[in-house]
């Protein structure tokens, strides 16, 4: 789309059969009594309304999905969602001190236990990106080599059973061994910390795409001028004239050699980096911390398993009434997801629940099991949640297998289009061509590779895209910030003056000045405007 804009030519090659890559939404067959809301995201699900997502709020808006009523609440949380830890809802076993800590934000905001631990540790950093995203981030780079779970043991001297506890009733297993860098900014999307100025009930809202979040990516498949070839898998990106100072770029996809024919002037990568790894890039001009990155930097591990239900028993059958939110346990499926949408479906409509939501250690476990339906390995995991169903709500496991009617298990992981980790752009002399599981750093991996692919290769004419080359891992935001820095660095190198003014104007907002972090290979290229 921001092609179109520009009024570029382009072409676009896909790898898999569909376009979306972690935007993508499950449609069950059709239930007996027609419901819309027949389905469940796989990938990405909610938004939230902070600053830093201006970018995506405004893609709704350009797409029509706001005029249309396809934006509506999500609900993060709600009455009767259950946390269940240590064989027991709504308790924990730790020192009376933690359990008790307070802290207060600037709005007069009280929190209490991990949520005002977390606070005291997180929020300075926080408030620091929300004041200038430039400057705080160079302080946050400072504390990169720490992982969350050196810095709250080391710098703010928590035990390590408290830490354990702490990583347990926020988030995922061993996530807090990744960069403390990884933890700030995901808790700046989660948990935003409001200002002095702000009511002390001020929280963060959330949205959702009724339809489902393929909604989104269907609808910029509909609207681009140039439509994806789908079903080709780039093998290797290549420059055609590595001796001259701005070389024609070419491609070669598997089991379809006519596209070696084909000259580019420049190529946007766009496939997460385990599937950049795999291609032939000998010839793309790549430098040796580039190289570096594309073998080091760290995916995260995720997967979903949804449930289509009889009916939506949570908000009948269960006391109180579940409308919304997330249940969360210390059990192998850890967050159980209530859908915030089909409240006024029939009273005997099937119902879709995220029965298990898992990331890191925990998705990685619970994954070994998703081998296909009838499978004697998905039928064990469906015993598992079915099991972790009963503590969570009560009723009997064999209550919840007998009210399934369908089920669909995704391990992002292991899906062949991510590896863990989607394909490419690249243009023609006067045009371009793209082929199109979310990254989460270690320590150190942010100050010293990832500025790395925040720069092009191939003499300025190939160029990393895609939420790994953004400070926003995991959300559509960081696509699309660093697809902006993509189109701003062809810009710079073509000398397109005209057009970069243009494209500052559909530019709202983002990490534009993040693309200054690396040097160009080119003209001393610094990116940013």
């Amino acid at each position: 789309m921001i092609l179109d804009i520009l009024g570029v030519r382009y072409e676009i090659i896909e790898a898999s059969n569909r376009h979306g890559g972690r935007a993508y939404t499950h449609h069950f067959n059709a239930p007996k009594i027609p419901n819309f809301h027949n389905y469940y995201d796989v990938g990405a699900m909610r938004f939230p309304r902070t600053k830093f997502m201006d970018s995506v709020f405004e893609l709704f808006r350009v797409l029509g999905l706001e005029e249309d009523g396809k934006i509506i609440e999500y609900i993060m949380n709600a009455p009767g969602n259950r946390r269940l830890f240590n064989g027991q809802c709504s308790k924990s076993s730790c020192q009376y001190e933690y359990l008790t800590f307070t802290y207060t934000r600037p709005n007069g905001m009280v929190l209490v236990g991990v949520e005002a631990l977390l606070a005291d540790a997180y929020d300075p950093f926080k408030e620091k990106l929300i004041e200038d995203f430039e400057e705080g981030w160079e302080y946050l780079m400072g504390f990169d080599n720490y992982s969350a779970r050196t810095y709250l043991g080391q710098v703010k001297g928590h035990p390590f059973s408290v830490i354990t506890w702490m990583e347990t009733m926020d988030t995922s297993t061993l996530s807090y061994d990744l960069a403390f860098t990884e933890t700030i900014i995901d808790s700046l999307d989660f948990d935003y910390p409001f200002g002095p100025n702000d009511p002390p009930d001020a929280t963060v809202e959330w949205a959702c795409v009724d339809g489902g979040t393929s909604v989104v990516t269907d609808r910029m498949a509909e609207m681009i001028r140039t439509k994806p070839h789908y079903n080709l898998r780039v093998t290797a990106i290549a420059m055609d004239n590595p001796a001259s100072d701005n070389p024609n770029m070419k491609i070669s996809v598997q089991d379809h050699p006519e596209w070696e024919r084909e000259r580019y002037s420049h190529v946007i990568c766009t496939a997460p980096l385990p599937c950049m790894r795999v291609m032939d890039l000998e010839q793309a001009g790549l430098d040796y911390v580039q190289k570096q990155a594309l073998r080091c930097l760290g995916y995260g591990a995720s997967i979903k398993v949804g449930i289509k239900f009889e009916t939506r028993w949570w908000e009948k059958a269960s006391h109180p009434f579940i409308l919304g939110g997330t249940s969360s346990t210390d059990r192998p499926s850890r967050v159980v997801v209530y859908p915030s949408y089909g409240f006024d479906d029939p009273q005997d409509a099937n119902g879709v629940l995220i029965a298990s939501y898992c990331w890191t250690q925990d998705a990685l476990r619970l994954g070994s099991l998703i081998k296909g339906k009838g499978t004697d390995e998905e039928n064990l995991l469906l015993d598992i949640i079915y099991k972790d169903l009963a503590e969570i709500h009560g009723e009997d496991p064999q209550w919840y297998k007998d009210q399934t009617v369908d089920y669909h298990a995704y391990d992002w992981y292991h899906d062949q289009y991510t590896m863990g980790g989607k394909d490419s752009i690249a243009f023609h002399r006067d045009r371009i061509l793209t082929a199109v599981a979310f990254a989460l750093f270690g320590p150190g991996q942010f100050s010293n590779m990832y500025p790395e692919l925040t720069k092009p290769a191939a003499k300025g004419n190939l160029h990393f895209v895609g939420e790994a080359t953004s400070t926003h891992h995991a959300w559509i935001v960081g696509a699309l910030e660093s697809a902006h820095r993509g189109i701003y660095e062809i810009l710079f190198k073509e000398q397109r003056t005209d057009l970069i003014k243009n494209h500052a104007e559909n530019w709202k907002q983002g990490e534009v000045k993040q693309g200054r972090q690396a040097e160009g290979q080119w003209g001393g290229g610094i990116f940013g405007v």
